[in-house]
C-alpha cells in the first residue's frame, strides 16, 4: 500500500463516493434551460441550478435517463449504450464526458470538448493529437463491502494497460499528454504514471492540485477546442 494510513483511507472513501449514481434529473425543463447554450460548462451549471433542487440532483441535464431509456424534453436520444453502461457519444457530438473510474477514447476536431468531473483525490491521464484522444479518470483505490480490493498501484497499473491498448490502436501523430494528480499521491505512483508518457516520448504537462482546491468531488477537468482549433485549452476548476 502506497498511501500513509489516514490519507489513504480518506482518499479511498471520497474517491469511491464519487462513483455513486445520483437520482435522475427532474423531467420538467424550464424554458430557460431549453434555450441555454449546452456547449459550455457555464451553460451546464446554469441548467443544473434551474432544474435541480431539494432531493433531486442532476448528473446530466438534459441527458437521457440511461436506466429507463427515456429522455427529457430536448435531449438527444439517438444514442447506444457503451459496455460500461454510459451513453455512447459519437465523434460528431460536441462534448464527451468520462465517468469516474473509466477510460474512453475517440475522434475529435475543432469545436469539440472532452471532460471529466467529480475529482477530489483522483488522477487523470490524457493523451491526444489533432484527430484522436484518450482520457482516464483514475480513483485512488477501490473498495467493495468495506474491504480494499485494489490498491492505488493496482488501479494505476490497470489503467496504464488500458491506455496502452487504446494508444496502440489510435496511431496518433504528434501526441501530447496531460497528467492531473492530487498532491497526496505517493511519489512512486506519480512516477509510474509519468513513465507511461516518457516511454512513448510524449511531451506531457503534469498539473498537481490540492485537497484545498476542491470541495469533495467538485473538481472538473476539461480539454476544449471550442474557442480555438489547436492547441486545445486545458482547465481544472
Amino acid at each position: 500500500m502506497r498511501y500513509s494510513q489516514v490519507p489513504f483511507l480518506v482518499a479511498s472513501l471520497i474517491g469511491l463516493a464519487q462513483g455513486l449514481v445520483l437520482p435522475d434529473a427532474a423531467k420538467g425543463l424550464s424554458s430557460v434551460v431549453k434555450a441555454r447554450d449546452a456547449s459550455t460548462e457555464f451553460g451546464d451549471v446554469v441548467a443544473r441550478a434551474l432544474t435541480c433542487s431539494g432531493t433531486t440532483q442532476c448528473t446530466t441535464c438534459p441527458g437521457p435517463n440511461v436506466k429507463s431509456g427515456k429522455c427529457p424534453v430536448g435531449a438527444n436520444c439517438k444514442r447506444s449504450i457503451d459496455e460500461d453502461g454510459e451513453p455512447h457519444v459519437s465523434s460528431l457530438e460536441a462534448r464527451v464526458k468520462i465517468p469516474f473510474d473509466r477510460i474512453k477514447s475517440g475522434n475529435w476536431g475543432p469545436g469539440k470538448v472532452i471532460e471529466t468531473a467529480g475529482l477530489s483525490f483522483c488522477s487523470v491521464m490524457a493523451v491526444y493529437d489533432q484527430g484522436k484522444w484518450i482520457m482516464a479518470h483514475i480513483p485512488p483505490a477501490r473498495e467493495e463491502n468495506g474491504q480494499l480490493i485494489n490498491t492505488g498501484e493496482d488501479v494505476i497499473d490497470g489503467f496504464k494497460e488500458a491506455m496502452t491498448s487504446k494508444y496502440n490502436d489510435a496511431n496518433m501523430q504528434g501526441p501530447q499528454g496531460y497528467l492531473l494528480v492530487n498532491t497526496v499521491l505517493d511519489p512512486d505512483l506519480l512516477r509510474s504514471m509519468q513513465s507511461w508518457f516518457q516511454q512513448r516520448n510524449i511531451p506531457t504537462v503534469v498539473q498537481p492540485y490540492t485537497r484545498e482546491q476542491t470541495i469533495a468531488g467538485s473538481g472538473n477537468f476539461v480539454i476544449s477546442r471550442e474557442a480555438v482549433a489547436w492547441p486545445p485549452i486545458v482547465t481544472f476548476i
